[in-house]
């Protein structure tokens, strides 16, 4: 959302770690603290250290208090009305402004904006913030420190529109109607345009602010095709001059739930191809930036993923804003658990939650990608424990004041794995147990590592609607062939990409998803591929470790195997390999030579296991359907590190702020050698270096480093562009008694 005299206020700020006393006041002396711009996480900047008390959920990273000060010359007229508008910070933030105390929030994930008018002054001023992240288990993941998202000033006339004031429902027939909030009556005109920036419509608003119309044969939004249109709305003043204006992006798409076909898109039947992600970024904690998600986006739909559920609170509007113009189907929740963790428990739930939901949905919901509303995720206390009626009272209230806010969309939550009076898998009674008492006063039934009853309780029960909220990657992705896929929604993989917390030492992260926390594909994420995508395809990796991981985590048993993709093992001892494929036959070739021929059936799930000798040299996998090859796959044995090879990536729009490079060890022939050396860099020019990360789970590398220890050959540096120019980035290596050095103009 877009409005007039709005400009970009991240840039110029101090930073100080601890809890300074008169930090907020003008005369205070702070020389010695630390440039930055936001977003700013402080504590992905710091030591991992195993003695924290939070560590097993926050990544074994410190929280504390973090101040930061601001001095900012501010032009107004005497009728106009300043505005800070801030994503989020997380938590717990005190805004002073010229020494006066503005305002205090307790959800680190909400979004606010504060009328500082009062406070300021034409000319300089000091706009200064304590962050207290210092409760513990405010959340049960990594959270960060600090201002993490963006920051706005907005210089307001007198009559203005209010915030989050507009909102476009758009049908998939091109109806639509339009309603917009001001802090006065006034006249107001809409503008439609299409994609190309063409005017379609104008409209004037009726008295309450409101209008419809309609585009004859829209463009509709799908992940495959995301057209998007814009609507501008224009208040006026007495005079007939504009006094404000704001712009949202909206898409005409049709969302329907039937429980005998489940998700229907635009008329259409889609499978939702799901997983869930935390808001961490590679490299760079929770600190926000766009490009980071453009990436990761970028890579999930690259295999066949159209769906996140963005877990468990609201994001900032760029992962939204992406997810409209890329084409991902977004699950928006509100809340985690129905307690007071949000709020750092100094506040109770019951006080807040009717504040965060309207912020929560009144910024998000134009948003096309957004096609359910959650009121929250496992809501242990009430489901197992059994108060407010095993928690169909707390939901019935959340679900019916988020009807009010937005009447377009379902309401959902995603169920704990228990089923009705709190029973779970090891209760001897489990799986002919009847479903959980708030499923009954959902709009779509989400359950967690509960797929496999969809279909028996859709005999009883056949007007619900069935989705899987969370999935586990026990055994790859075979338990995406768990439910029954006639009448499901689709399904959401916890999780997509490993993410800092919920981990227990020396793991920093959780380990289990389906890309590591630098960015990069692993095994199990081709078996996804397979399964989801028509295309032929077959993948090799092999079991780096006998050692099998099966343990108890939240009431679900979750197997993991530690697979890799290279062709670099101990000769003389056998490798067993996971071969992902959705094509009816695969051939093994080694050297040459034909090894084994093996066959994919149904309750194969797209992949099957094969021991074989090794042997360095070339293994192949050839893929065959109907008789005819289809696919192939090879790991080749690396010989010795030759080269370092560096692959940037810039998406080439205006506001990209970092550049990824992915680092690569690689032998004379361009094979990835899998060794883990230190690469030492350095930028110069109009850039800086910002984060390094490996995707060991184990790593004690730092963030914030001008160095890197790379896992199995492989490391990403992310360089943050501070101006337009040149950048120079150089990377070294120490290895077999040799220097390589690679070196790149980003």
């Amino acid at each position: 959302m877009r409005r007039l005299g709005t400009v970009n206020f991240d840039h110029g700020w101090l930073a100080c770690a601890g809890d300074v006393p008169q930090a907020e006041t003008v005369g205070y002396n702070d020389s010695k603290w630390h440039k930055i711009d936001l977003p700013h996480d402080w504590s992905a900047e710091q030591h991992f250290d195993s003695e924290l008390l939070h560590g097993h959920m926050h990544a074994y990273l410190p929280n504390g208090i973090v101040w930061y000060r601001k001095y900012a010359r501010i032009e107004y007229k005497e009728n106009e009305r300043v505005f800070l508008e801030f994503d989020g910070i997380y938590r717990s933030p005190d805004i002073f402004v010229n020494g006066k105390h503005l305002l205090k929030k307790f959800n680190g994930f909400i979004g606010f904006e504060l009328d500082i008018s009062d406070a300021v002054q034409p000319g300089e001023n000091l706009i200064a913030v304590r962050v207290d992240n210092s409760a513990e288990r405010s959340s049960r993941w990594y959270t960060g420190t600090g201002i993490n998202r963006n920051v706005r000033l907005s210089i307001r006339k007198k009559l203005h529109f209010l915030r989050n004031g507009i909102f476009v429902n758009a049908q998939g027939n091109g109806s639509f109607s339009v309603e917009a909030e001001a802090n006065s009556s006034a006249k107001i005109v809409f503008r439609i345009s299409d994609q190309n920036g063409k005017e379609l419509l104008v409209l004037n608003a009726d008295n309450s602010g409101s209008a419809s119309g309609k585009i004859e044969s829209p463009a509709l939004w799908s992940p495959e095709s995301p057209a998007l249109y814009k609507c501008t709305a224009q208040l006026l003043d007495e005079n007939g001059q504009v006094s404000d204006e704001l712009s949202v992006k909206f898409g005409f798409r049709s969302v329907e739930f039937s429980p005998e076909q489940g998700f229907i898109l635009n008329g259409k039947k889609v499978l939702l191809r799901g997983v869930n992600l935390h808001e961490d970024l590679c490299g760079l904690g929770t600190a926000l930036f766009k490009d980071g998600i453009r990436r990761r986006y970028v890579n999930l739909k690259s295999w066949g993923v159209n769906a996140i559920r963005l877990a468990h609170h609201p994001y900032a509007p760029e992962w939204m804003d992406l997810a409209d113009e890329m084409g991902l189907l977004i699950f928006a929740e509100a809340f985690d658990k129905w307690t007071d963790q949000y709020n750092g428990w100094q506040v109770p739930f019951e006080e807040t939650w009717r504040d965060d939901i309207t912020e929560f949905i009144r910024s998000n919901r134009n948003h096309p990608s957004i096609f359910i509303w959650s009121m929250g995720n496992e809501p242990y206390e009430q489901q197992i424990e059994g108060p407010d009626h095993y928690g169909v009272d707390i939901f019935v209230k959340l679900r019916d004041f988020a009807r009010k806010l937005d009447p377009s969309r379902k309401i959902t939550a995603g169920l704990y794995p228990a089923r009705r009076n709190g029973i779970c898998y090891n209760h001897p009674d489990y799986m002919k147990s009847e479903i959980a008492e708030l499923a009954h006063e959902m709009d779509v039934v989400s359950a967690n590592y509960m797929g496999m009853f969809f279909a028996g309780d859709h005999k009883k029960h056949p007007e619900m609607v069935f989705l899987v909220s969370e999935e586990a990657t026990s055994k790859g992705v075979a338990k995406w062939f768990d439910f029954d896929h006639e009448i499901g929604c689709g399904s959401f993989f916890w999780g997509g990409y490993d993410y800092l917390g919920e981990a227990h030492w020396p793991h920093k992260n959780w380990y289990r998803g389906l890309v590591d926390r630098a960015g990069f594909r692993k095994p199990i994420s081709y078996h996804a591929e397979a399964a989801w995508l028509d295309k032929p395809l077959v993948h090799l990796s092999v079991l780096a470790s006998q050692e099998k991981e099966s343990k108890e985590w939240n009431d679900v048993i979750l197997d993991w195997a530690d697979l890799s993709s290279h062709w670099n093992w101990t000769e003389g001892k056998s490798s067993m390999l996971a071969i992902s494929s959705n094509c009816e036959k695969v051939e093994l070739h080694l050297n040459g030579r034909l090894l084994e021929t093996l066959s994919f059936k149904k309750g194969d799930f797209c992949r099957v296991k094969c021991e074989i000798p090794f042997e360095p040299g070339e293994l192949v996998a050839k893929a065959f359907k109907s008789g005819k090859l289809v696919a192939e796959n090879k790991l080749i044995t690396a010989g010795k590190a030759e080269k370092l090879f560096l692959r940037p990536l810039k998406y080439g729009n205006e506001s990209d702020r970092l550049i990824h490079v992915e680092l690569e060890v690689q032998d004379a022939k361009g094979i990835r050698c899998p060794v883990n050396p230190l690469v030492h860099f350095k930028v110069s020019g109009a850039g800086m270096l910002r984060g390094v990360v490996n995707g060991d789970t184990k790593s004690n590398q730092r963030f914030n480093c001008s160095s890197l220890k790379l896992h199995e050959g492989r490391g990403l540096a992310v360089v943050c562009i501070k101006e337009s120019g040149k950048i120079s980035f150089e990377a070294d290596l120490e290895i077999d008694g040799k220097t390589i050095r690679a070196s790149a103009d980003l």
